[in-house]
């Protein structure tokens, strides 16, 4: 396992990782201060941002009678 896929491993959430992968980004650590990169190229970023509203929206006709933000932010394993 490299370390671009460690890092993804243990720090970026599955969903997120998955959509990530779907919009075709790109990730790398810098070699010199091991600093994390998200590349896109062309219109990847906006595919990406549509993949992750787009998921919001499905999150949110699944809600009732839940609070939609709390079922969202679960969904994507952000704590509240």
């Amino acid at each position: 396992m490299t370390i671009e896929q460690e890092y993804l491993e243990k720090y970026i959430n599955p969903r997120i990782r998955k959509l990530f992968e779907q919009a075709n980004g790109q990730f790398y650590i810098s070699p010199g201060n091991q600093t994390p990169r998200f590349v896109f190229e062309n219109n990847d970023m906006l595919d990406f941002v549509d993949l992750i509203v787009r998921e919001c929206a499905w999150v949110a006709d699944t809600s009732e009678p839940y609070q939609t933000s709390d079922l969202i932010l679960k969904h994507f394993g952000v704590e509240s």
